[in-house]
């Protein structure tokens, strides 16, 4: 991990070291000590004290460490991060904000256990570091260090974690292997029937919300934009323009609790899109 790279902040959660050269989350935390908060905000409205909350591609913790916080010492997060320079980032931030309610695990997670190479990511170049998939070849979101050659990873299954106490919330952001992740814990989905928080795209008919619809789960469009302009930094510029997240917020039938329709798109089939769009917190 190159040193010069880092930039460290104190962000509205706590302390975070970020890579500089991030275009996205790093020129979030450096221009507003946030990161999509908008988003985060909305989830946090369905976390509670206590809570077990698994944070699929945590990146470098900028949601894991608010879950930390609103779950408190009787709650726990499992992130997983594969990417290994940020993986120590993710780690060096938990540490630092002693949270000791924080499980980190430097794999990614799928549809069956396996190793893959991935390449090295050369990360004093610009790049969306938090875009890389599993899955799919780098489609120039990064550039490569070819120098370091290839970077191996051990994927695990969700199913993997039917020893823990509970699950009540589970957010996955994996580039592309959404799907992958839940059929890796078809056993895990039907035990602790978590609220899912997961990242979609405008593709339709949509293969992720019709399969979620099979699996008995009601589901929501939650669409927020980048830019808070009520941000920590109270920084008025806006350097993402219109760009949005996009992201499912799906519930178990029995804890379905019927949003507002004036707020959330909700999903009846594979062919509904999302018409809403959080702007501000």
């Amino acid at each position: 991990m190159r040193e010069e790279l880092i930039e460290r902040t104190i962000s509205k959660y706590g302390y975070l070291e970020f890579y500089s050269s991030d275009i996205f989350i790093g020129k979030s935390l450096k221009e507003y000590g946030e990161y999509s908060d908008i988003e985060l905000n909305i989830m946090l409205n369905f976390i509670n004290p206590e809570d077990f909350i698994f944070d699929i591609g945590a990146n470098i913790g900028a949601f894991s460490i608010p879950f930390a916080r609103r779950a408190g010492l009787s709650g726990r997060v499992f992130s997983f991060e594969p990417q290994e320079y940020i993986f120590e980032l993710l780690k060096n931030n938990i540490y630092v904000n002693n949270l000791e309610n924080v499980e980190i695990f430097k794999n990614g997670l799928g549809r069956n256990h396996k190793k893959i190479k991935i390449e090295n990511i050369n990360y004093s170049e610009l790049g969306n570091f938090g875009g890389i998939s599993l899955k799919e070849k780098n489609d120039k979101k990064v550039k490569i260090d070819k120098k370091k050659g290839m970077q191996n990873i051990k994927i695990l299954k969700l199913d993997d974690f039917l020893n823990v106490d509970r699950c009540n919330f589970l957010k996955i952001d994996v580039e592309s292997m959404e799907i992958d992740v839940l059929e890796g814990g078809r056993i895990f989905l039907r035990k602790f029937k978590p609220i899912i928080w997961i990242e979609n795209h405008n593709s339709y008919p949509n293969k992720l919300n019709k399969y979620l619809i099979n699996k008995n789960y009601k589901a929501y469009w939650v669409k927020s934009r980048l830019f808070n302009p009520n941000n920590f930094f109270k920084n008025n510029v806006n350097y993402f323009n219109q760009t949005c997240t996009q992201n499912v917020l799906a519930f178990p039938e029995d804890k379905d609790p019927k949003l507002d329709s004036k707020l959330f798109d909700k999903i009846i089939d594979e062919n509904s899109e999302p018409t809403k769009v959080f702007t501000s917190l």
